[in-house]
């Protein structure tokens, strides 16, 4: 990692990366969840006041990955989109 200033560069591109990814998940999840739960009788005040609190950090973490990163999974997520409307 220390012989180039480039391959530091690409692993951390790469982690990055990995990580929007795995914060696309949870931001997805956690929205399902807002519609799930809002189809139930009564409002549970602690689990949403939890999820929106999930949301909020997810949201800040993908803007603290950077303007790079974010652009760059967002081409990624749109190229698999033709894919996954072929297989349904």
């Amino acid at each position: 990692m220390n012989f180039s200033k480039s391959l530091a560069d690409t692993y951390k591109f790469a982690i990055l990366l990995g990580t929007l990814t795995c914060l696309v998940a949870y931001l997805f999840s956690i929205i399902a969840f807002f519609i799930l739960d809002s189809k139930q009788p009564g409002i549970r005040w602690g689990k949403l006041t939890v999820a929106s609190l999930a949301f909020v950090y997810s949201m800040w973490a993908v803007i603290g990955s950077g303007e790079e990163i974010v652009y760059w999974g967002f081409v990624m997520l749109m190229a698999g989109l033709p894919f996954y409307a072929w297989i349904k």
